[in-house]
């Protein structure tokens, strides 16, 4: 088989790019609303390089990135403590990694 006469679109199925653009779509959602939250509800990061890490997190994990960010990204910050009063109970992957006092 000659692989110079094939056309490359002629090999993806149309299902498999639909699927592609509603993922890629919602990665982009998922970005949107961690930036939205970070810089539009003002829920920084202690460190600004997490403030990108989560977003960019959100392109490749897509809608899995939301409850991650959600549960270990966003408990962590002071503004969320002062709203509630509380600090938001550590799971073990969080509690065990290093962070800075």
């Amino acid at each position: 088989m000659n692989m110079d006469n094939l056309d490359a679109g002629a090999m993806v199925p149309v299902w498999l790019t639909a699927v592609s653009w509603v993922f890629v779509g919602l990665t982009l959602m998922c970005a949107v609303a961690i930036l939205y939250d970070v810089y539009g509800r003002g829920y920084r990061q202690r460190t600004s390089v997490m403030s990108m890490v989560w977003p960019i997190t959100a392109l490749y994990l897509g809608p899995l990135a939301l409850p991650a960010y959600y549960r270990w990204g966003r408990p962590q910050r002071e503004k969320l403590q002062k709203e509630h009063g509380v600090v938001p109970e550590k799971s073990l992957p969080t509690d065990v990694a290093p962070h800075r006092p």
